[in-house]
């Protein structure tokens, strides 16, 4: 699928920028408009993000309250937020890259989940070790 290979090509285009600022795996999440890269985010565990406080506030995410970190779908969303109105529409992208640039788990964490049904974004592609899958909730 088109949006993977893109998100793919440019994950591993970011990835010397982000090796070793911390430690593995590096998490990246695109978001889409049918092929059209809307937004893309990076997990930041050391960088507190008002906007995802704000998110915890407004979505009642008890997590995004006491530990303000941007996960990677929370980051692209909240690059995007209050330019674009994210909905059905949209869709995304999340992959995990190990030290070796090979796959791994990124399924959505339950607090991404949540902000994720909020907005209304259904259709979710993430990487697994053998590629990817999608879901739509």
């Amino acid at each position: 699928m088109k949006i993977i290979e893109k998100s793919l090509r440019i994950s591993n285009e970011l990835f010397p920028e982000y090796y070793g600022r911390h430690k593995p795996p590096y998490h990246f999440a695109f978001i889409y408009r049918r092929t059209k890269l809307i937004s893309f985010g990076v997990n930041r565990p050391t960088c507190l993000c008002p906007k995802i406080l704000y998110f915890g506030n407004r979505f009642n995410i008890d997590q995004y309250k006491k530990y303000y970190y941007p996960h990677a779908e929370t980051d692209a969303i909240s690059r995007c937020w209050g330019k674009v109105f994210l909905d059905k529409n949209y869709q995304m992208v999340v992959l995990r890259l190990n030290e070796n640039r090979e796959l791994w788990e990124s399924k959505p964490c339950e607090s991404c989940q949540v902000v994720l049904d909020k907005i209304g974004i259904r259709r979710v592609w993430h990487s697994t070790k053998k590629g990817f899958e999608t879901y739509i909730s």
